[in-house]
């Protein structure tokens, strides 16, 4: 297969939700925060849903206005809305996030200014432009993350020496296990638009109004002090890093995900370069031990031929490590258009000496086909593929966003070189099983 990017004129069942529920999601990292979504019913419930599914945990979202008929008539709405959530429920940010309906009744910014006239002192107010029809919700978090950055990120004070890391729209369990590679490095960060804490269950003895995410508004604020930026995902936060280089010239670098081991080796590099840290003996043992189980895995997966689809970022960096195993990465679809992605996976498969059908945009219809065409063994995606990987009877990894069919998969990192021992042993379990004649799904 060749390369493709907006050949097709419609869409068969897409696999991507619509932008406004990635500028939920960064909402939900911010403590104090708390979404208010102009638009319909339909919307707010939609991506309450989809965050429900995956993470098992209730999203705090609000909804403006107070019913789809008066959205058309009267803009009092949002105004009364935007004012309602701070009385009620005291947050220290309100995200007014943007839908493909508030384009109509009015543009969001022009009301901003009148409503912060009327809320308490200490509260920020942040529009999110998430109106357009198309795009994915990486694009969603991207033009959030700007969005925060530019609202929020201002001034400048004395130097502080941290990294700024901004992560992307990744799962609680790969945050977590970030956050754990850093420490040990013993490097001074910034972990911005950090969602474990409010997206990562526990018992509590009160339900929370707001957000209890892990990044404050005055982490945010010190953003502008930090000597650089690393942003993991290029689709999804790359946009925040730009800003950043732009406004205060705080120097950003981009990807890759620290997936597998070159992956993770060109992080560390990243962080060395910018912090001057370097690796710890920690660190170094779980490469040697993650080599080593490559090693013992390949009788059971080298030539195996694999499909991979989601997010672009995602999926690139998990090309170079299906790369890295001796596996042949037969079909690679990115969920959103994208020239960076087919670059990307065009440069790793020709460093690994692999042939690749790559499609950039596409929809399930027409990954289900090529699945079939290309003769795939085992496919990495979503759960929205299961019923392609079992219509082709071939093993499917659940990866990325959404995984709604076995629970907890979001507490479980694919990131950093333990996490790639996760993926091998899924791998090599899945491997095994299809290698005697067995088709498992994990």
């Amino acid at each position: 297969m060749e390369p493709t990017s907006g050949t097709k004129t419609a869409a068969k069942n897409v696999c991507h939700s619509c932008q406004p529920l990635g500028a939920i999601y960064l909402v939900a990292s911010i403590t104090g925060g708390i979404p208010l979504v102009h638009g319909p019913q339909s919307c707010c419930g939609y991506m309450r849903y989809i965050l429900l599914r995956h993470f098992r945990e209730p999203s705090r979202t609000g909804k403006a206005p107070k019913s789809d008929p008066e959205f058309f008539f009267s803009e009092l709405n949002l105004l009364d809305s935007i004012y309602n959530l701070a009385r009620n429920n005291s947050p220290r940010l309100i995200g007014v996030v943007g839908t493909c309906f508030s384009d109509y009744p009015g543009d969001i910014n022009s009301l901003i200014g009148e409503s912060r006239e009327r809320l308490p002192e200490g509260i920020g107010i942040v529009p999110i432009d998430a109106a357009a029809p198309a795009g994915s919700y990486a694009k969603g978090y991207d033009a959030a993350c700007e969005a925060v950055m530019n609202q929020l990120v201002k001034s400048v004070g004395l130097p502080n020496g941290k990294l700024n890391v901004i992560p992307g729209m990744l799962n609680t369990g790969d945050i977590q296990e970030l956050d754990r590679i850093l420490n040990i490095l013993g490097v001074s960060f910034n972990l911005i638009f950090n969602v474990a804490g409010s997206l990562t269950g526990a018992l509590e003895a009160t339900a929370f109004d707001v957000s209890a995410g892990g990044t404050s508004l005055e982490l945010l604020a010190d953003a502008a002090n930090c000597s650089g930026t690393i942003a993991l995902c290029r689709h999804a936060g790359g946009a925040g890093a730009e800003y950043l280089q732009r406004t205060f010239n705080i120097p950003a670098l981009y990807g890759p995900l620290p997936i597998g081991v070159s992956g993770t080796d060109m992080f560390l590099e990243n962080v060395k370069r910018i912090s001057g840290v370097k690796t710890r003996p920690a660190l170094e043992r779980e490469r040697r031990v993650l080599l080593d189980a490559i090693t013992d895995s390949r009788p059971y997966l080298s030539g195996k031929r694999v499909a991979l689809t989601g997010d672009p970022d995602l999926v690139s960096s998990l090309t170079r490590f299906i790369c890295e195993l001796g596996m042949e990465p037969a079909l690679v679809m990115s969920n959103m258009p994208s020239t960076v992605f087919c670059k990307e996976v065009e440069e790793i498969t020709r460093e690994y000496g692999k042939t690749q059908g790559i499609v950039s945009d596409g929809d399930l219809s027409s990954f289900g086909t090529a699945v079939i065409q290309n003769k795939v063994e085992m496919i990495f995606g979503p759960s929205y593929i299961s019923r392609i990987a079992r219509d082709a009877e071939v093993p499917l990894i659940r990866v990325g966003f959404p995984v709604y069919d076995r629970p907890s998969c979001h507490q479980w990192p694919v990131l950093g070189y333990r996490g790639a021992m996760r993926i091998l042993d899924s791998l090599a379990q899945n491997g095994t099983a299809f290698h005697h004649g067995n088709t498992v799904e994990l």
